[in-house]
């Protein structure tokens, strides 16, 4: 009994005083240039979250806020410099996200993220090829059952390299086949279906009504939205278009997504 009241003694000193060091250091820092300036600079730094909202057609997903932990920032820059590359943010999580709409259909990113996705239908594999050739992996592909069994080494090279894999529907029974195979290269569950609603339950759910298959540049540029989705059949004119296509919309200041970015 007296150990036990020893060692309950020892841990509330212990408590006591991990209390009253982490008073100190905040009471001093406070004076500290670095904290000053960390302190002025995270009014500018912190952004409060966007929330998302609901429509008939499907969810406008939320843009998460972020808050600078000054603390935190401050023992991160280590030459007491202030840097605006190593502060440390809290995220401010919203209401609308991916974990709280289960089985709604995402038709957007939020108008505030200044990015677009574009989605890639793989029919031919060798026209993909002479696409990556041109482009980085910022794409997500698409593809159906039959395409994924057909080549699944290739794909499956090509999720290792960093390519989101998602299922662009056709049919139930197609769909049994992509199913089955994509368990064999990751656990990604992204199913994207063109305006109609047909993606099966326990899989991420997208609903694309920019949808391109041959003028694919000046049909996007037309349609040009923050936090846009964008879905085209990789054929000839795809490939030829593509480069120039990621050339504009990085040239409006606007980055291109890959879709696990957003879905993380």
């Amino acid at each position: 009994m007296k150990k036990y009241l020893e060692f309950i003694g020892i841990l509330f000193l212990t408590i006591i005083s991990f209390y009253y060091v982490d008073k100190v250091v905040k009471l001093s820092t406070k004076k500290d240039p670095l904290m000053i300036e960390i302190e002025k600079q995270k009014e500018v730094l912190n952004k409060n979250c966007t929330e998302g909202y609901i429509t008939k057609e499907g969810v406008v997903l939320s843009k998460d806020g972020r808050e600078v932990n000054t603390l935190e920032s401050y023992f991160n820059m280590d030459n007491k410099t202030y840097d605006e590359t190593k502060v440390v943010y809290n995220e401010i999580k919203c209401k609308i996200n991916t974990k709280t709409i289960k089985d709604n259909y995402i038709i957007s990113s939020s108008k505030e993220d200044k990015a677009v996705y574009l989605f890639l239908i793989i029919d031919d594999i060798e026209y993909l090829k002479e696409t990556i050739d041109k482009i980085d992996n910022n794409l997500t592909l698409l593809v159906n059952g039959k395409t994924l069994k057909e080549n699944i080494e290739y794909l499956k090279d090509l999720s290792t390299k960093g390519y989101t894999l998602g299922y662009i529907y056709e049919d139930t029974e197609d769909f049994k086949i992509y199913d089955k195979y994509i368990k064999k290269i990751n656990e990604d569950r992204i199913c994207v279906t063109i305006k109609e609603e047909s993606c099966p339950k326990d899989y991420i759910k997208i609903k694309i009504n920019n949808y391109y298959m041959n003028d694919i540049y000046t049909s996007t540029i037309k349609s040009l939205e923050n936090g846009s989705f964008y879905l085209y059949r990789n054929n000839k004119k795809t490939v030829e278009k593509l480069p120039l296509l990621i050339k504009y919309i990085k040239a409006k200041n606007l980055d291109i997504k890959d879709i696990s970015v957003l879905l993380k």
